[in-house]
């Protein structure tokens, strides 16, 4: 009894898997097909390397290029870090002769300004003040001015002739 019931089941599921043909007086048949290409997003941002500066404002520029199939969307470049990230803030610091001591750090300030998105928010960004620190939003080709401004009041605690160094490091996405 168990050999039969098992014959009929295998024959039911052999039924079940199998495909009706009715063409068969057919000439001919037809098969939709539909393809999207869909481009990848493409850009350049260009950052300066390195910024030799002054007291004062110093400029660095941040240029999108060749910025092509965005789909709506934007090129973030965000302030990620500076040198000293030990307590998961950001300390903007120029330290002497690039030794991470605070004893011996000299503050600067990063100035973005607007955010090309909306004109009538400025950011300032000072030790930490804002985080993620979104520097620009590009939605195509463009530039960002920027400033790094080393006050001049810590003039009088710098040495002469000592280099003070530090670096930024900059996150970019599309958002």
């Amino acid at each position: 009894m168990k050999k039969v019931l098992t014959i009929f089941l295998v024959l039911a599921l052999v039924m079940s898997l199998s495909a009706p043909a009715f063409a068969a007086n057919q000439t001919e048949a037809r098969t939709d097909l539909s393809y999207m290409y869909v481009a990848e997003p493409e850009y350049t941002v260009t950052i300066p390397g390195t910024l030799k500066l002054d007291f004062g404002r110093n400029s660095l520029y941040i240029t999108v290029s060749d910025a092509n199939y965005l789909a709506g969307k934007r090129i973030e470049v965000t302030l990620d870090a500076t040198q000293d990230n030990r307590s998961g803030s950001s300390y903007f610091n120029l330290w002497k002769n690039g030794v991470d001591d605070f004893a011996n750090a000299i503050p600067y300030y990063v100035i973005v300004g607007f955010l090309n998105d909306d004109p009538d928010d400025p950011d300032m960004l000072e030790s930490g003040f804002y985080d993620p620190h979104i520097l620009n939003r590009f939605t195509g080709d463009g530039t960002k001015e920027i400033f790094i401004s080393v006050p001049l009041s810590y003039a009088s605690m710098m040495e002469m002739d000592v280099p003070y160094t530090g670096h930024i490091v900059f996150g970019i996405k599309l958002v």
